[in-house]
């Protein structure tokens, strides 16, 4: 019975040893290629005047931070959902829906520019693509 319990250990301690090292996985803050995500300095300055305020992890807006989180990319956000977060990021700017209005009725130096959103929705694109390995 001794010989059976060890070569049980043994058996189940090589394959979970296997398993750990010989496949990498993808990290989250990495797109399928392998690069790692970062935003851009000129992207990241528009993104913190216009949009950081209401989607990150700390913001009071809770709507806004549950639908976008700019603290979750490269941490919590897995490549799939990033791509769609990009797809949305895209989405929304081109349509001119974000900021709201509202807020900008309080807040008009929040209001992007046609070259803001040209600069957010060109990299949108590209990040979303890269997280679906195009």
């Amino acid at each position: 019975m001794k010989k059976i319990a060890i070569l049980f250990f043994v058996v189940v301690s090589g394959f979970a040893f296997f398993n750990f090292t010989s496949h990498p996985q993808i990290s989250l803050n990495q797109t399928p290629d392998g690069e790692t995500w970062a935003m851009p300095e000129n992207v990241k300055t528009v993104i913190d005047n216009s949009c950081y305020g209401c989607h990150h992890s700390e913001s009071k807006n809770v709507k806004g931070r549950l639908k976008l989180n700019f603290d979750h990319f490269g941490k919590e956000y897995s490549a799939v959902k990033s791509a769609s977060k990009m797809k949305e990021i895209l989405e929304v700017v081109e349509a001119g829906d974000m900021p709201p209005k509202k807020f900008l009725d309080n807040n008009p130096d929040k209001a992007l520019t046609d070259d803001n959103k040209k600069l957010i929705a060109d990299w949108a694109k590209a990040e979303g693509e890269k997280f679906m390995g195009k």
